[in-house]
């Protein structure tokens, strides 16, 4: 294909077209969010990291995206990895269970903070912090539905009997 002369019927198009991002990031501040996917992967440049992908379920960004990654190539990255499970409310003691155990943080909802900083040489990092898991209120609650192998019992004290 000549491709020179296939892309000038869009040169037009191409001259006019806007070069501004329309996907804004988050602004800064605390949001409400679900836990929509979580996996563990390699980066683009071939280091090990676990993804998370949120949903901001409340306010004015309601049902937008963030993700947060943990790399997973340091100790002191497995430290912040051990923190941010905790405070997602997964509470693992061996971190070769972490790939089986990750369906169980799916549909938790999480208080996150997004804060962006900048450093001496003028770059911008944007960090993602989970702070804590919030609980379902008691209209969320769903009483005992059965068993599952993978996730935990969905029961609350109103359906023990004692």
């Amino acid at each position: 294909m000549d491709w020179k002369n296939y892309l000038k019927q869009f040169q037009e198009a191409y001259k006019e077209a806007d070069t501004e991002d329309t996907f804004d990031e988050l602004p800064d501040g605390d949001y409400i969010v679900r836990v929509e996917r979580v996996e563990l992967k390699e980066s683009k440049s071939g280091r090990p990291m676990l993804e998370w992908e949120f949903v901001v379920e409340e306010g004015n960004f309601a049902g937008r995206h963030e993700w947060k990654y943990n790399m997973l190539d340091h100790v002191d990255n497995i430290q912040w990895l051990k923190k941010d499970l905790f405070r997602a409310g997964l509470d693992l003691e061996d971190i070769t269970q972490l790939e089986e155990h990750l369906p169980l943080l799916l549909d938790r909802r999480l208080k996150i903070n997004i804060k962006t900083k900048r450093v001496n040489n003028g770059n911008q990092y944007r960090n993602v912090y989970i702070n804590k898991q919030i609980e379902k209120t008691g209209s969320e609650k769903g009483s005992f539905t059965g068993y599952s192998d993978t996730q935990p019992l969905n029961i609350t004290d109103d359906d023990l009997p004692f």
